[in-house]
Parts: C-alpha cells; sequence; structure tokens
C-alpha cells in the first residue's frame, strides 16, 4: 500500500511535516518527483483490518468559477496544437 505526499516536489513546508501513523517501510520517490510512503504487511489472517494513516496541519482553500455562457465560443473557436491533441478532439458532438 502506497500513500502519495501531493505537495508540489522541490517545495517541502516544514512546518506543516506529514506525520504517518504507523511509520512507513519505506519512503520512495516516482519519476516526477513526487513521494509516496510505502507500507508492506505481510502474513495478514483473512479478514485482517489495517489502517494506516497520516496526519497533517494543512490550509485549505475553495476556488470556485463561473462561465458567462454568452462569453464562450464554440469549438473552432480552441486552438490546435501541432502534433498535441486537443480538447475538441476529446469532445463528441454527434
Amino acid at each position: 500500500m502506497s500513500i502519495c505526499d501531493s505537495r508540489e516536489p522541490g517545495q517541502p513546508d516544514p512546518a506543516r511535516p506529514l506525520e504517518f501513523d504507523p511509520k512507513p517501510d519505506e519512503v520512495i520517490e516516482d519519476t516526477w518527483g513526487q513521494k509516496l510512503a510505502h507500507f508492506a504487511y505481510k502474513d495478514l489472517k483473512g479478514y485482517s483490518v489495517v489502517r494506516p494513516g497520516w496526519k497533517v496541519d494543512a490550509k485549505i482553500s475553495a476556488v470556485e468559477y463561473f462561465i458567462y455562457p454568452d462569453k464562450v465560443g464554440t469549438l473552432d473557436d480552441i486552438p490546435r496544437i501541432s502534433g498535441k491533441s486537443s480538447p475538441r478532439t476529446a469532445i463528441n458532438t454527434g
């Protein structure tokens, strides 16, 4: 089992450290620099329950957007990026 620390890589916040309970067996880093706390459980009996957890003091905020329908263009207004898929290729208009 792995628990991911989704804070920005290279931007640790020492004022808000993650506290795991129990301590992870290891902390590994993925290709993008994101840290994962890895827990390994062996010899669990049938119907065993394991509940690893974590605690962190966090700043939480909410952002809301309102889209004005009269200000929205058409699908043709979405620019195409050469060599990359654009959002319009994922929209089924049929």
